[in-house]
């Protein structure tokens, strides 16, 4: 959720894009599921219980579909391909 969250953040931000408002937000928006989710993954990868299993089978998806949403997201590509429009003169 608090992933999520910082990633609509990015997208409905009025500002202009910048390195800091979108590239860098962009790189660290995940921080708060990367922990749990390393844990998640690690467990669900070395413990073969049909409860693990039954767990990964419902997370494993929706967690890929999160990954894609920031690459996928035109608002985002929008801010992204601005920024790279204009990398001549961003120093």
């Amino acid at each position: 959720v608090q992933s999520r969250a910082r990633l609509e953040a990015i997208r409905r931000n009025p500002d202009p894009p910048t390195f800091e408002n979108t590239i860098l937000a962009l790189d660290q928006f995940d921080l708060p599921l990367e922990r749990p989710r390393l844990v998640f993954e690690n467990l669900s990868h070395s413990d073969g219980t049909p409860e693990m299993q039954a767990i990964s089978r419902e997370w494993e998806p929706r967690l890929a579909a999160f990954d894609l949403e920031a690459p996928l997201d035109t608002a985002i590509f929008a801010r992204v391909k601005l920024l790279y429009e204009q990398r001549e003169t961003l120093g």
